[in-house]
């Protein structure tokens, strides 16, 4: 699915709201989400924690590029 719509027009609370509906559906278990650098923070730490209902259990794993290098 691809939304390209303008910036701050809503798109990661249709994107969070369908994959909750598609989730409780049973026709998903897993979601991958890829975003910018500038972004993927974003999705962790607001977006998902504010438009995914709570009812619907969740873990999120973020990358973290290696700091050692």
């Amino acid at each position: 699915m691809g939304v390209f719509w303008e910036m701050g027009t809503g798109k990661s609370k249709l994107v969070i709201d369908q994959l909750g509906k598609l989730y409780e559906e049973k026709r998903i278990d897993t979601v991958l989400i890829f975003a910018p650098k500038g972004v993927y923070d974003n999705w962790v730490r607001e977006e998902i924690p504010l438009h995914l209902p709570d009812r619907i259990k969740h873990r999120l794993v973020r990358w973290q590029p290696n700091l050692s290098e």
